[in-house]
């Protein structure tokens, strides 16, 4: 299988279209000209000429590498200079005081070899070194600009990261906007009444209530009081101009009552353009007041204070400065939602804590955060300076992006690191194993609790795996896989994953609903072939493989449920679920096939929910959804009747056929149709 250059020439072209998307075109061009020139080799471990799969690479979205070494531009005499007795004095030095930075995993291959060197390991020093050399004029070894030690809990940014995001986001031209037309606009507009008014002959115009023998088919409303249009002399027309020229580009209603003023003015306003004037000046006075009035007074001070409170960029950067200082603490600044949220990423707290505030937001923020978490137990196997060199390897390791591989190759492995095998020869125990343990119940229950619509994301899944691994538990989980790129095959974990699932799923609701024969799953590529009806080819027909894959493995559910113990309440969560299902189906809009997609998948862990929670939880549920589907007020969202029903069929002992919620098909999507 080999890669179409098509997809890399299609996010050039969108990268050339986006506003500032400059280093995005030269990401891409790069990927392009390596790719036509043979030294890219996309889908293998190594796609980069004479760089072995340890190095860390630049790689952009779809996991195409760029040929760039994240490590890269090295000052070599400070690679050497690390081989000294002065240069590995200094880093002893960095390593008893933590006063360094790991930001990607190569700058801490020297911190390990002095290390090495101190501990008396010099078999174990002169074999790194042997590798890390031959690429001292390429790859930045030495550790990056000191960074503070962080505290024990975990955030989602730190206060600099979050003062970088307030920084970057620019002043809103709506906000700038608003405050000119509460100041200088709500002034001109008045002038501007008032000299309308000067033009009415008679009582000014007014809004009063239609009776019933009026028409009310404007609003309900109708006009009375005096005309304009009433000529003026030469002084009025010189104040008219003044005010005219003032209001130049005016918009809204603003605009239609200057536009009226000009052709008062000049003398070129007909009769019917006198009654648009009238009813809009009438509506002008009952909204504002007449001009220079009490009422128009009071508004207008109203609009000047609003108008001088901070804007929300003014406050962006005043949070921005004292977040900058150390100072988290900014209540006192009355800081709107939207800006209050962006601060909150900094708040410190356990995996818990963040998740219950909102903080982390979604599988793929926890993600995020777990590779600290997950590096902090593993160092507990290390005493110090090596377990908090360990920990930060660890992190910049998982901030690697993943590479896009075929035929079944395996991202690399943190152990693959040259300096990470020598370091685990200064492992002084094993007592991570009850914690990873714990922390894996714990994130497992939290990721599935506060998200149960969601699938596990690959980033998720592989700290789940590391946590899991470290706890010494066998967890065959499975990630999600491209339907653009499947080549009709799945690795022994697929395998090893349908297997539990079929231990613990078998004869379940869950099996009748979808037709699982869990007795055959041994040959699971062929039993996904015959159940989706397709043998894959396409990218719609791959889709519908992968998706009985995850209907048979249960996508890491079943795998979950049998091996750790979960805090989680089943029929809250089918019920999360489908409210999420019926959110994501609002409003009059066709769904996207993402969306689709995307639904299917949360009603098949609403399904497993179900069927976990047992007999008596299914026809309470059922009715629940159907009252629930009752007030739903989308098209789209009273389709799901339909999956409803099909379940119906499933918990009498029925066969749901044609009923049953699929996300992908090579036709058209019932949830999709129009009419």
């Amino acid at each position: 299988m080999s890669i179409n250059a098509g997809y890399v020439i299609g996010q050039l072209a969108r990268a050339l279209r986006a506003a500032g998307g400059e280093q995005r075109v030269a990401k891409w061009t790069k990927v392009l000209e390596g790719i036509e020139s043979g030294r890219l080799r996309v889908g293998s471990r190594t796609p980069v000429e004479s760089a072995p799969a340890w190095v860390t690479l630049e790689v952009v979205t779809g996991g195409f590498a760029t040929g760039t070494l994240a490590a890269g531009n090295p000052d070599p005499e400070r690679n050497a200079h690390g081989l000294t007795d002065e240069g590995r004095a200094g880093l002893l030095e960095q390593l008893r005081s933590g006063a360094y930075s790991v930001q990607v995993p190569e700058e801490a291959a020297l911190l390990t070899l002095a290390l090495l060197i101190d501990r008396g390991r010099g078999d174990d020093a002169a074999a790194l070194l042997d590798a890390l050399v031959p690429f001292f004029d390429r790859v930045r070894f030495y550790p990056a600009a000191a960074q503070a030690e962080r505290g024990e809990k975990l955030q989602r940014s730190t206060p600099a990261e979050v003062a970088e995001l307030l920084e970057k986001k620019p002043q809103s031209e709506r906000i700038t906007r608003m405050n000119e037309a509460l100041t200088t606009r709500a002034a001109l507009r008045e002038r501007v009444v008032a000299l309308l008014l000067e033009t009415v002959d008679g009582e000014a115009p007014r809004l009063v209530e239609a009776s019933e023998k009026h028409d009310r088919a404007n609003e309900g409303w109708s006009v009375e009081g005096g005309w304009p249009g009433k000529p003026q002399p030469a002084a009025w027309k010189s104040r008219a101009r003044a005010a005219i020229g003032e209001a130049k580009g005016a918009r809204g209603s603003l605009g239609l009552l200057v536009d009226h003023l000009e052709k008062l003015a000049t003398g070129t306003v007909s009769r019917r353009q006198l009654g648009s004037l009238r009813r809009l000046l009438a509506g002008e006075l009952r909204k504002r007041g007449a001009p220079y009035s009490e009422q128009r007074t009071r508004l207008r001070v109203e609009q000047q204070r609003i108008a001088r409170l901070p804007t929300h960029g003014e406050l962006r950067k005043q949070a921005a400065a004292r977040l900058r200082a150390g100072d988290t603490r900014l209540d006192d600044l009355g800081l709107p939602p939207s800006i209050a949220a962006t601060v909150a990423r900094c708040i410190e707290g356990t995996v818990e804590e963040l998740v219950e505030r909102g903080i982390i937001s979604s599988g793929d923020v926890l993600a995020t955060l777990l590779p600290r978490l997950v590096a902090r137990i593993r160092a507990g196997d290390f005493d110090e300076p090596a377990g908090r060199l360990y920990a930060r390897t660890y992190e910049a390791f998982r901030r690697r992006r993943s590479l896009l591989l075929l035929n079944l190759e395996g991202q690399v492995r943190f152990e693959e690191l040259p300096w990470v095998r020598a370091l685990e020869t200064l492992r002084t125990g094993a007592s991570s194993g009850a914690a990873a343990a714990a922390a894996l119940s714990v994130t497992a229950s939290l990721a599935l609790g506060a998200f149960p619509y969601a699938v596990l994301t690959n980033k998720l899944i592989t700290e789940l795996r590391a946590l899991a691994k470290s706890a010494g538990i066998d967890l065959p989980l499975v990630e999600e896989l491209a339907a653009d790129i499947f080549v009709g095959r799945f690795g022994p974990g697929f395998l090893a994953a349908a297997k539990v699932a079929a231990r613990v799923m078998n004869g379940s609701l869950y099996a009748r609903y979808y037709g699982v024969p869990y007795d055959r799953v041994t040959d699971l590529p062929a039993l996904c072939r015959e159940l989706a009806g397709v043998s894959g080819g396409s990218v719609a027909a791959n889709g519908t493989l992968i998706e009985q894959q995850q209907i048979i493995t249960t996508q890491n559910l079943a795998v979950l449920f049998d091996a750790l113990p979960l805090h989680v309440e089943l029929v809250p969560m089918a019920k999360r679920t489908f409210e999420w299902m019926l959110w994501r189906l609002k409003g009059g809009q066709q769904p996207t096939l993402s969306i689709v997609k995307n639904v299917a998948y949360a009603w098949r862990q609403l399904v497993f929910y179900l069927s976990r929670a047992g007999e008596e939880a299914h026809a309470p549920f059922i009715a629940w959804a159907n009252e629930r589907l009752g007030r739903a007020r989308g098209p789209y969202q009273r389709r799901l009747e339909r999956a409803v029903r099909g379940l119906e069929l499933a918990v009498s002992g029925a066969d749901p056929g044609t009923l049953r919620f699929l996300g992908w098909t090579t036709t058209g999507h019932w949830l999709r149709e129009t009419g």
